[in-house]
């Protein structure tokens, strides 16, 4: 049974979401735990700034409850935490990879998010069969709709609801010295937009030294490690701070020594990490803007205004899929039987084959070889489905005797099902 566990921003706090926001050895940590528990059989960790979600295989109860347990969530409200099996699970699956679920609707990084979730999950080795043939499918799924039904359109990007907040704080935001920290997907979006605006003082701070540079050199930017932190901050006006660090590490004193370098000009802090980068009590020294990725997300909502057809529509086609989808892999699953079925066929066949080249070679009659072999063959199919049989009768299973009389009258050679005709209209 699919099922999904998790907790997103439509019901947990940012600070609750924070203890579940896994990266780097802390997400190979959680799936190394939960595989070796036995609850699951197949998983995928689909971690976001907006929630974080395990995809299994497993036993729906068990998998909630561990969930609680490994992210210390016993004092959560129990609906915060949510458990979906089956139909439900795959459709909520699709509705946020197109968007639907997320705070900035039709959001375009949600996407990109689930295939690295997906790519994450086949390096740990976490995937079978059913996630194999599921997941490819919602993100071509998504993919789809997202773009038939107009939702890519919709979203509103995080670089520039920054550059609206800037606006409202600052004279100009073309003059402005802008710091990102962190060299992953927000960070390259950020210094990407900023470039494109014409921005001119753009400063890149990053752990890793080959890739901050790279980073930087690709947009004309600025760029220095971790260590020359504080003297940047000292020296720039707007902080967006991007990283995967588990633990915050701008301070209010670090902010305050800036500050204090600054002549306590105005500074605006877009904090998108998850969890945060920022400490909470920063946002109390003096001249200083806070935004967490909360506060950004919400103003973008609040200025979205797309046409509910969009949304209607998405939300048909996302049934539909899932529909459809779930019918394909019932056939799938048929599938297998039927290739198992013609190998156990062909298997019966050669062994009665190779025991009939024995006979032959004993000096037997091939007419008697061909006979005998023939109900050798007969016998061997006939003992199991006989047992089958006799056994439902004895359990009343109406359901599997009449699938094997539908089985018999598939099978059954011409000459008798036209004798069984004929005997039906003389007893009519």
């Amino acid at each position: 049974m699919v099922v999904i566990v998790g907790i997103s921003h439509q019901a947990s706090a940012l600070s609750v979401r924070e203890r579940a926001a896994i990266q780097g050895d802390c997400l190979s940590q959680a799936y190394q735990h939960l595989m070796s528990s036995g609850i699951v059989t197949e998983v995928i960790w689909w971690v976001t700034c907006g929630r974080t979600e395990c995809i299994a295989q497993g036993k729906p109860e068990a998998l909630k409850q561990w969930f609680v347990e490994y992210f210390q969530l016993q004092d959560e409200p129990e609906g915060s935490i949510y458990t979906l099996t089956d139909r439900a699970a795959y459709t909520h699956w699709l509705k946020v990879a197109c968007g639907l679920d997320s705070r900035i609707v039709g959001e375009p990084q949600i996407l990109g998010q689930l295939k690295r979730a997906f790519e994450a999950a086949q390096q740990q080795q976490t995937l079978g069969e059913h996630l194999r043939f599921w997941t490819p499918i919602i993100i071509r799924e998504a993919k789809r709709i997202r773009t038939h039904t107009g939702l890519t359109a919709a979203g509103t990007s995080l670089p520039n609801i920054i550059k609206t907040v800037a606006g409202r704080i600052f004279e100009s935001v073309y003059t402005l010295r802008w710091l990102v920290v962190g060299t992953g997907e927000l960070a390259q979006q950020q210094v990407s937009f900023l470039k494109k605006l014409g921005v001119q003082s753009i400063h890149l701070v990053g752990r890793h030294r080959e890739k901050t540079r790279d980073l930087a050199q690709a947009f004309g930017a600025q760029w220095s490690m971790m260590s020359t932190l504080p003297q940047v901050l000292a020296e720039t006006d707007v902080w967006v701070m991007t990283t995967s660090s588990t633990l915050p590490f701008v301070s209010q004193g670090l902010v305050e020594r800036a500050q204090k370098s600054r002549h306590y000009r105005a500074l605006l802090v877009a904090d998108l990490a998850v969890p945060r980068d920022v400490e909470t009590d920063v946002s109390s020294v003096q001249k200083v803007y806070v935004y967490t990725l909360e506060d950004l997300t919400a103003l973008i909502a609040a200025q979205q205004h797309i046409q509910q057809s969009v949304l209607t529509a998405a939300h048909q086609q996302i049934q539909l899929s899932i529909e459809q989808h779930e019918q394909l892999y019932q056939v799938r699953g048929v599938q297998s039987v039927l290739v198992d079925f013609r190998e156990t066929v062909d298997c019966w066949r050669d062994e009665v084959a190779c025991w009939g080249q024995k006979q032959l070679e004993k000096g037997v009659d091939a007419e008697t070889v061909l006979i005998q072999s023939l109900r050798r063959l007969s016998r061997h199919m006939v003992h199991g489905p006989t047992g089958i049989l006799k056994q439902a009768a004895r359990r009343q299973q109406t359901d599997l005797i009449d699938c094997m009389r539908m089985f018999l009258s598939a099978i059954r050679p011409k000459r008798q099902q036209k004798e069984r005709t004929h005997a039906d209209h003389r007893i009519d």
